[in-house]
């Protein structure tokens, strides 16, 4: 039986743990990429100002457009399938960005990844509500989203001034999906599921 704020009870510890892991993981890993994504293609896509900015908002579009995929899916096929489906699409478009060397190769997998991206929040917390946390619970998970949106795209700015290359510096995010899909092949277990 679950317990959570439906009957006054909290979520199990390691649980809680896991889930604000993986939302500040996620968090970082979104928002590093539409952070550093205009500068990306400007360096390395060959394209204007304008044109790279603009691959920005083929990212957002990609990511607006897969949210309203992913309320369609969510019903119909199981929270975790979606989740690992789309981190695994997420890891391999991200480490296919870190790549691309051309406007139309970087507008192509902006489009994508945002698509692949958009399923993945959604799917998470669905996950975290399933476990009944708390209200306080809930938003301290929220909260450690917003923490990894912060901390990641530092953390690139830091490694891209240091090597000299915001490519070497998109393994950050790369790395992000990898740990967050491997986070998701071992969800921990409470004291009543072991």
């Amino acid at each position: 039986r679950k317990t959570g704020a439906a009957d006054g009870g909290e979520m199990d510890l390691r649980v809680f743990v896991y889930f604000a892991a993986l939302l500040l993981v996620y968090g970082g890993f979104e928002t590093s990429l539409s952070v550093w994504l205009t500068t990306y293609a400007l360096r390395y896509g060959r394209s204007s100002l304008v044109l790279s900015e603009s691959m920005t908002v083929l990212l957002l579009c990609g990511l607006t457009a897969g949210r309203a995929f992913a309320a369609w899916l969510l019903l119909r096929v199981d929270d975790r399938i979606v989740q690992r489906t789309a981190l695994t699409g997420a890891l391999l478009l991200s480490a296919g960005l870190a790549r691309a060397h051309t406007a139309a190769a970087i507008a192509s997998l902006a489009v994508l990844l945002g698509f692949s991206l958009a399923p993945i929040f959604p799917a998470t917390f669905a996950l975290v509500m399933e476990r009944g946390p708390s209200a306080h619970q809930a938003g301290l998970i929220l909260a450690a989203s917003g923490i990894g949106a912060a901390l990641l795209p530092w953390g690139m700015g830091v490694v891209s001034t240091r090597t000299g290359s915001l490519q070497v510096a998109l393994a950050l995010p790369v790395v992000a999906a990898a740990v967050l899909l491997a986070l998701t092949l071992r969800p921990p277990q409470t004291a009543a599921q072991s």
